[in-house]
């Protein structure tokens, strides 16, 4: 999966990461983090602290298929857990 985010101001943002196994995920090409498991599919099940710059933010979630059905979830907030006020777009 592929998203641009777009805030107005550079800020701290939480991302949360559900997977249904393992995962990676890059933001403007960094590294963020990721997991090698075998777990169903739940909210916000990983979390990262990013710093995102004002302007265009590529996000890239990579899911590591295990096995049997496949998913993921990708949330974006504040600090606080408040929903993010920005553009997002999902990049084909």
């Amino acid at each position: 999966m592929a998203a641009y985010v777009d805030p107005s101001e550079a800020r701290e943002v939480r991302i949360g990461v559900g997977s249904d196994d393992g995962f990676k995920l890059w933001v403007n090409g960094e590294f963020i983090g990721g997991e090698n498991a075998m777990r169903s599919l739940g909210m916000d099940t990983n979390r990262y602290d990013v710093k995102m710059q004002p302007g265009r933010n590529l996000i890239l979630l990579k899911v590591v298929q295990g096995g049997g059905p496949t998913g993921w979830s990708l949330r974006l907030t504040d600090l606080q857990g408040k929903p993010l006020k920005c553009s997002v777009w999902m990049a084909e």
